[in-house]
């Protein structure tokens, strides 16, 4: 009986002894699946990091652009004025002053906006696209003015 005892314990010991290596193994797997798992996680942060900053870069681009032809067209307007009477000259220069600080102030909510999340991001955007929206109507409109009153005053 002894020698069948030990034959049957050195079974269930090699029995044991392979289910913990075999554990062992499925734990070795599971380990890199997280570790893969979290690479892509990290990975894909990485990718929506850089595409976000792209997107701002690109807005703030375009920005800039639309900003500078504000200006220029308040140039010009400034110089068509130059040569016109004291009294219409004085009702201009005060939209240009306005329109000249409304563009200042859109150029520095676009140089402080702080890189938050996603969400305030898109908010950012869309109320600095209706003011700039607001701004261009208003550039618009005072040169159209501007236009209108000045040919209508020509001999």
């Amino acid at each position: 009986m002894k020698k069948t005892i030990l034959p049957i314990a050195l079974f269930t010991i090699a029995a044991i002894l392979q289910s913990c290596n075999s554990s062992d193994m499925n734990n070795e797997s599971g380990l890199k699946e997280v570790q893969s798992a979290d690479n892509q996680m990290v990975k894909h942060k990485q990718e929506q990091l850089v595409t976000k900053e792209d997107s701002i870069f690109q807005f703030r681009k375009e920005s800039y652009e639309k900003l500078s032809v504000h200006e220029k067209n308040v140039r010009a307007l400034k110089a068509v004025l130059a040569s016109q009477k004291e009294n219409l000259k004085t009702v201009y220069e005060e939209k240009m002053a306005d329109i000249e600080q409304q563009n200042l102030i859109l150029k520095q909510r676009l140089e402080t906006f702080g890189e938050n999340g996603t969400e305030a991001w898109e908010n950012f955007k869309v109320e600095f696209n209706n003011d700039m929206e607001k701004l261009g109507e208003a550039v618009s409109d005072l040169t159209a003015m501007s236009s209108n009153k000045l040919s209508s005053r020509r001999p």
